[in-house]
């Protein structure tokens, strides 16, 4: 497989980097924070019934609740054992590649020349 980085990959870096970034690691974010799957909820999902849990995400979240048909697919996933709404590890290609060697060569590039292109850095690396 190609372990190389994407161009607009690439662009995210430059852009970063240009802003005085130092890493193309990303910053934490705001918002709904992640939480804790306990036994009680897990009981709690367990005895719930799919459209019961869909009928609820509805009326809380309005059009942004999830489908029917995923509400149905993840219940399934909990009456099957899985304890988790984390997505589990997924084989091919990562999210972001994030090679020490190759951050080190976008950043001496950008560093020594912040007007490269993009392509010029992707056809370098």
């Amino acid at each position: 497989g190609n372990s190389s980085p994407s161009i607009s990959t690439i662009n995210k870096w430059a852009a970063e980097f240009q802003r005085g970034h130092s890493s193309i690691f990303d910053d934490e974010r705001s918002g709904r924070p992640k939480t804790s799957t306990t036994e009680e909820i897990i009981e709690k999902i367990h005895s719930l019934k799919a459209m019961e849990i869909h009928s609820e995400t509805v009326n809380v979240l309005g059009k942004s609740a999830s489908s029917k048909t995923m509400v149905c697919k993840w219940a399934l996933k909990f009456q099957r054992g899985r304890t988790s709404i984390e997505d589990d590890p997924r084989s091919g290609r990562p999210k972001s590649a994030s090679i020490p060697e190759i951050i080190e060569q976008i950043h001496v590039i950008v560093s020594e020349d912040p007007s490269v292109t993009t392509r010029e850095i992707a056809h370098t690396i």
